[in-house]
Formats: C-alpha cells, sequence, structure tokens
C-alpha cells in the first residue's frame, strides 16, 4: 500500500485516438447517474464505514484526494473548475495529466485541503498470467494485498446526493487502457450492494489494506446492470508517485515552539495595547 507523505513539500496515432473516442462512446461510464440497489438505510453518506470526506464532485465529475493538493479521477470524464469535497471543504483544479496506458487521470488543486480526508492508494504491481485473473474467496488478499473481497464504492444516485453502495471483488482484468478490478452484482448481492452507471466515471472503490480504506481504483465503465470495472491504481503507482512528487504540496505548520513565541508575542503585544 502506497502511504501518503506529507513531509518531503516541507522546505498515439489519430487512428487509436479515434478508437479509444468511439470505445468511451460505447462503454464510458458518462452522463446522468444512479446506482442500482439503492438502500437509503445503508447507502447513505452519513452511515459510511469510514470518512470519506475525500471524495469531491466538480459539477457531475469525480475527484478523490491522494494528497493534499492532488485529485485522481477518470481521463475519460476530466473534472474542471472547482471541486467540492464531502468535507464541504472547495478548491479549484488548475491542471492534470492522465497516467499513460490507462483511463486515470490525476489533477492538481489551487491549494492543500486542511478539513478533508487523504487516502492511501494501493501500489501492488500485478501482472496476470491471462486475461484475467479470478478474485475467488482468498485470491484478493494474495492477488492485490487486499484484507478481504469487501469492497466500498462511492458514486451518486438520480437526484445527485452523493452514496455508498457495497459489494465483492470478482476478476482483475489486464487491459489495454489499464489494469482493471471488477465487481459483479447478483440476485444473491446483499442489500445496499450496487454497480456504478452513467455518470460515475472517475469515483472511488475502496478496499482494506491492514485494516486501512484504501483506494484501489476510479470508475471506468459499466454494464449497468451487473458488472462494474475500475481502473485499478497499482499499475500506474509508479507515474502517479512521479506526479505527486513534481506537483505536491502540503500545508506547513509552524513547530511547537515557534508557534509558543509566536503566542506569547501576541499576548505581550496585546496586554501593552491595553496599557497604552
Amino acid at each position: 500500500m502506497r502511504k501518503v507523505d506529507t513531509s518531503r513539500d516541507n522546505g498515439n496515432l489519430m487512428k487509436i485516438f479515434t478508437q479509444l473516442i468511439f470505445l468511451v462512446a460505447l462503454t464510458g461510464v458518462t452522463m446522468g447517474a444512479n446506482i442500482i440497489s439503492y438502500d437509503p438505510s445503508i447507502n447513505d453518506i452519513e452511515n459510511a464505514p469510514f470518512d470519506v470526506s475525500g471524495v469531491g464532485r466538480s459539477g457531475s465529475n469525480w475527484g478523490t484526494l491522494i494528497y493534499p493538493n492532488i485529485i485522481i479521477s477518470s481521463a475519460h470524464w476530466v473534472p474542471s473548475g472547482q471541486i467540492t469535497f464531502l468535507s464541504g471543504e472547495s478548491r479549484t483544479i488548475t491542471g492534470g495529466q492522465r497516467m499513460t496506458g490507462t483511463d486515470m487521470w490525476v489533477g492538481i488543486l489551487d491549494e492543500p485541503v486542511t478539513e478533508s480526508r487523504v487516502y492511501d492508494f494501493s501500489d501492488i504491481f500485478v501482472s496476470p498470467s491471462s486475461y484475467y485473473t479470478f478474485l475467488g474467496n482468498g485470491a484478493a488478499e494474495v492477488v492485490l494485498g487486499l484484507d478481504s473481497r469487501d469492497l466500498v464504492m462511492v458514486a451518486k444516485k438520480q437526484n445527485n446526493d452523493s452514496v455508498v453502495a457495497y459489494g465483492l471483488l470478482s476478476y482483475f482484468v489486464d487491459h489495454a487502457e489499464g489494469a482493471a478490478v471488477t465487481i459483479y452484482r447478483d440476485s444473491n448481492s446483499p442489500p445496499g450492494s450496487g454497480i456504478l452507471t452513467s455518470g460515475d466515471s472517475g469515483s472511488p472503490a475502496f478496499g482494506y489494506i491492514d485494516g486501512v480504506p484504501t483506494l484501489i481504483g476510479t470508475g471506468w465503465r459499466s454494464d449497468s446492470t451487473n458488472t462494474t470495472w475500475w481502473s485499478y491504481t497499482g499499475n500506474a503507482a509508479h507515474d502517479i508517485d512521479a506526479f505527486i512528487e513534481e506537483y505536491g504540496e502540503t500545508i506547513v505548520l509552524p513547530e511547537p515552539t515557534r508557534l509558543l513565541y509566536l503566542l506569547v508575542g501576541l499576548g505581550y503585544c496585546c496586554l501593552y495595547r491595553r496599557r497604552l
């Protein structure tokens, strides 16, 4: 699992492009939105199993914090302008870059957040021996390093509210647009389970690694019936880390001693002013 390090910033061809756009038009998770099998008693954000304050929306687009001033989303549904996180905190997106060979896009905020959660993301590289690897009982732990197959996703329903949904990972797919993890929902799935549909591209999927909620992918495509695919962060972690290394910023807080001196100085100034 790639840990968020907040200490470093102290101090081709047209044909291929056309085919890609055509593929996105056919299969990409785009306009409109809902989650299948929405259950208010389970899916309300207030009932989320962990702090989802670092998940944000820019209009109908998504972005999830992976560094205080860095978000991750979908390359075919890129957020822009202002993004507001579930914490209520807002920032402006100033630029970004597609991660080569994937449908993931990483963006820069005008300044670091201070009230929203920043998430670790999976950095385990997976090289499947075939087109897909079934993530049955126990396999998710071996292949992706997850505590279990349990997955938590944040998305939106028809009235545009943000909701959470749950499911079990089924496959790891080695696809031309980057590695992906897949969830399959059937009639035996528990209440509250769901899949993504149009409008949820770039929304986050979390798994647990060592008990910590960890971003494993961003919404890529869905059949809007039973299956959703997420672009997997692990196989692009090297490029994501390089982007963070170049553009990552954090809020530099005063050292405790300096802060104490500052407070004492302010107190003295206030007292001296009163005496005058």
